[in-house]
């Protein structure tokens, strides 16, 4: 990476997607903190929230050449990492201390247990879902809320047009609002999953 002069954040998104270990540096040392912080508090364990920082940016180097499509490295970001958390809330090792968080002050202590078996519940049930969806529709949505790209993004990505995006996202949501109508609460798994680009319920 060229240190002269100034880069913005869009620069160092391309010089990343194109490989450069150094932009990716730069955007490791810029977010790292804040996003530790923020898994800090949703999960209340530092070790957990440290292990999703590590993954999250091994994803992205992983996956690097999706940032060049990127227009807001901060909501791509934490949408990896709130969805990151919310998979390792069905692994055993960490189920307690994230959906503790996520469930704080609905529900009392002694109903703990019950909530996470529901909460397995309703996410398998969801998972199902989008894996019925048709092709078109499943890789749309997909893009908009678990890897949180806009829908001229996702146009330009998949080769067809912004009103395409629109309705595969719609005809998306029509088929999910079956599963929402069953058991509301699953509103709050698709919420969690990246920006409120759906009116779900």
């Amino acid at each position: 990476m060229n240190t002269g002069g100034s880069y913005s954040e869009a620069d160092v998104l391309r010089q990343t997607a194109a490989g450069d270990e150094a932009a990716f540096r730069c955007l490791f040392d810029g977010h790292r903190n804040k996003l530790f912080a923020y898994m800090l508090r949703l999960t209340a364990s530092p070790e957990t929230a440290k292990d999703i920082v590590q993954d999250v940016f091994l994803k992205i180097w992983t996956d690097r050449s999706l940032l060049a499509e990127i227009r807001s490295f901060d909501a791509y970001l934490f949408t990896l990492a709130r969805n990151h958390a919310f998979n390792l809330a069905k692994k055993s090792a960490y189920r307690n201390d994230i959906l503790r968080s996520l469930y704080a002050g609905q529900t009392g202590a002694s109903h703990e247990t019950e909530q996470m078996v529901r909460y397995k519940a309703l996410q398998d049930q969801l998972d199902k879902a989008i894996s019925q969806l048709p092709p078109q529709q499943k890789a749309v949505f997909t893009l908009n809320r678990l890897q949180g790209l806009a829908v001229e993004d996702i146009a330009r990505r998949l080769h067809i047009s912004e009103g395409t995006v629109k309705k595969h996202l719609s005809l998306a949501t029509q088929a999910l609002k079956g599963i929402i109508r069953q058991d509301p609460a699953i509103v709050l798994i698709i919420a969690a999953m990246g920006p409120a680009c759906l009116q779900l319920a």
